[in-house]
């Protein structure tokens, strides 16, 4: 009896074993469910924040933005009669805020951009340490890492549209948000390989390799090769090959969402929401922007004219809703390129009709060329997307005096802005005539350094508009050439009935200083302050971009004359000068940009308000920001600054 009872005893012992093995083993995983549970919680929570926090920043954004514009509104209110004595301090704290947020802080071109972008990043790196697990803090940082990259890249996404949310919030086209986007863009690549080194590590520690072969973490590993590869390409292709970066980029991307929403696709999880969203807001911009190159197709064509050293003017039959000059467009010519759009700025508008004046360097812009070259005068079917661009208003009672600075093809925008500021003048004048009131206007200072004047040519029409416009008094403009012809370094000599132009025949080869999408720009210095015009230009070959920005940043005082002189009236002599132009004076070397900025502020009256706009290379954009800041004081004029650096 007892061996029988021993047996069923044991055997009760081994059952019993069997139970709490099976109870430990239950109770560990529902430990592991509650700490994946949690962990997702917590991550979720952090998206909350981290979506808060963007927000925050457009919102402050925003909110600067539209401050800066009331206080501007109050600073003009007061300027025309004596200040209340509490409001000086107010214009002194405000002006020095001012001045520090354009200051250069590199390698970030303003204190602002810099204040904006640590903010971000701090924004993400708290986020990335607080609120998680230290026990195991590789694997749980690389989860919420992982989360952060995803955030991110909706942010990135964001702030690539076309039809920004920005522009109506704070008037900042998408244009300038370009180089947060591709800070964002590097900083969403960082998390993304954080967060796959660590799993990769922690698999392979724990000798579960076979867990990179499931096929949601293959698709992770696809998603995170795709989001390096929209980071590595552009830096090799982007300016050298746009075309094969346009479309590489495109399709990483698509390929990077899919990846995305097949590594976490259970929408209970959040992270596939988040993945549709930065999905489905790329989608409806490129539905958007496809949907009015559809509309604006209609009825619509381009008429193609060749230039002298590989320059092309179009004009746009029917120009998009909202089109003006200064503003910029997307092209679409399918006799060129079916599947390719590119962006041009808007010289002028007239009747309807939008012109541009391009550049042939390569690809899209070289086919362009060559087919205006071979049908002069022809019309080919087009369209456009656009108009992108957000700039002050001409508007004279926001600004007295307007220093448009521009840098080789940067006139596109600048010949644009003066054709606005001249009409909106016309008006005014009209509108006073009609009332007997002295009209209103707005003295303009137009300063563009080209290379060489084959280029000057492109623009005549401009020019002469500006010549002849009937407020052209109040316009001063400087044309400055970096390289001229030997033949014609030496000639002072002026007419107006013609250009004074070489044969195109007899040029050397012009580098380009435009890039191929037609938004970039490079100027070339020939030489420097310390000689003069006439004697740089005979002594002198076109120095490089280092060289140039080197140049652009000295202080030394030109002896370029600033201003328009009319024939007999140069202040310089004959020396001074290289020839005309419709009527305007060539000057040889580089302008002084930072000097004539200096000059034309301190020229105006401290109740006045100044607008500098500046277009062209890098290098120019840094000298015109630094000459505002430094001309932003607290018993000047006010200071206001418009900058375009197109980029890819």
């Amino acid at each position: 009896m007892s061996a029988p009872g021993a047996w069923g005893g044991g055997g009760s012992g081994h059952g019993g074993s069997s139970a709490n093995q099976d109870t430990a083993a239950q109770a560990q995983a529902e430990a592991k469910a509650k700490m994946f549970e949690e962990r997702q919680q917590a991550n979720q929570e952090a998206m909350k924040y981290f979506a808060a926090g963007v927000c925050g920043i457009i919102a402050i954004v925003a909110l600067l933005h539209w401050t800066r514009r009331l206080f501007v509104g109050f600073e003009r209110a007061h300027n025309a009669k004596k200040p209340p004595v509490w409001a000086l301090p107010i214009v002194v704290v405000a002006r020095k805020l001012r001045q520090f947020s354009l200051r250069r802080m590199p390698p970030f071109e303003s204190a602002a951009r810099f204040i904006l972008i640590i903010t971000y990043v701090g924004l993400n790196a708290v986020l990335l340490v607080t609120h998680i697990d230290t026990s195991s803090y590789a694997t749980v940082a690389g989860n919420r890492a992982g989360w952060l990259a995803v955030g991110n890249l909706c942010v990135v996404v964001f702030l690539a549209l076309k039809h920004t949310p920005m522009s109506p919030l704070s008037r900042i086209s998408y244009e300038k948000l370009n180089p947060i986007h591709q800070l964002a863009g590097f900083f969403t690549i960082g998390l993304t390989i954080m967060h796959g080194v660590a799993y990769a590590v922690y698999f392979m520690s724990q000798d579960r390799a076979e867990m990179l072969r499931r096929p949601t973490v293959v698709s992770g590993i696809v998603a995170g090769f795709a989001m390096t590869l929209m980071g590595v390409v552009p830096l090799l292709t982007k300016t050298r090959f746009y075309e094969f970066f346009y479309i590489a980029h495109i399709l990483t991307f698509i390929a990077l969402i899919v990846a995305t929403a097949l590594h976490q696709p259970k929408t209970a999880e959040k992270m596939a929401i988040m993945t549709i969203v930065a999905g489905g807001i790329w989608a409806v911009d490129r539905i958007a922007r496809f949907a009015r190159i559809a509309l604006n197709s209609f009825g619509n064509s381009a008429t193609l004219y060749p230039l002298p050293a590989g320059g092309t003017r179009v004009i746009l039959k029917r120009s998009p809703f909202g089109t003006t000059a200064g503003k910029h467009v997307f092209l679409w010519l399918p006799s060129i390129s079916m599947f390719q759009t590119h962006p041009f700025s808007v010289v002028s508008v007239e009747d309807g009709q939008s012109e541009f004046v391009i550049l042939s360097r390569r690809g899209f812009t070289a086919a362009l060329h060559a087919h205006a070259q071979k049908h002069p005068g022809a019309s080919i079917r087009a369209s456009a997307d656009g108009a992108y661009g957000a700039f002050p208003s001409p508007d004279s009672r926001h600004f007295d005096k307007v220093i448009l600075v521009a840098g080789g093809s940067g006139a596109s925008f600048t010949f644009g802005l003066v054709g606005n500021l001249l009409s909106h003048m016309e008006t005014l004048a009209s509108r006073a005539s009609s009332r007997n009131e002295e009209a209103k206007t707005l003295d303009v200072d137009f300063i563009w350094a080209v290379r060489g004047q084959e280029n000057l040519s492109w623009f005549a029409p401009s020019l002469r508009r500006m010549r002849n416009h009937p407020q052209a008094p109040n316009v001063n403009v400087s044309l400055h050439v970096t390289r001229l012809p030997s033949e014609n370094s030496a000639s002072g000599g002026e007419t107006d009935e013609a250009p004074v132009l070489p044969d195109p025949e007899k040029l050397a080869p012009l580098a380009s200083p435009l890039e191929d999408n037609g938004q970039h720009h490079e100027l070339r210095a020939s030489s420097s302050s310390s000689r003069t015009p006439a004697s740089s230009d005979r002594n002198s070959a076109c120095f490089d971009e280092k060289q140039l920005e080197a140049g652009l940043a000295a202080t030394a005082t030109t002896t370029a004359v600033h201003g328009d002189p009319r024939p007999g009236t140069s202040e310089s002599g004959a020396s001074s000068s290289c020839g005309s132009i419709e009527g305007h004076l060539l000057r040889p070397g580089r302008p002084d940009v930072a000097y004539l900025i200096d000059r034309a502020v301190e020229g105006t009256d401290p109740s006045k308000t100044v607008l500098i706009a500046a277009c062209g290379p890098g290098g120019l954009t840094k000298v015109v920001r630094e000459a505002a800041a430094r001309n932003i004081r607290a018993s000047g004029p006010g200071v206001e600054l418009h900058s375009e650096v197109f980029g890819w």
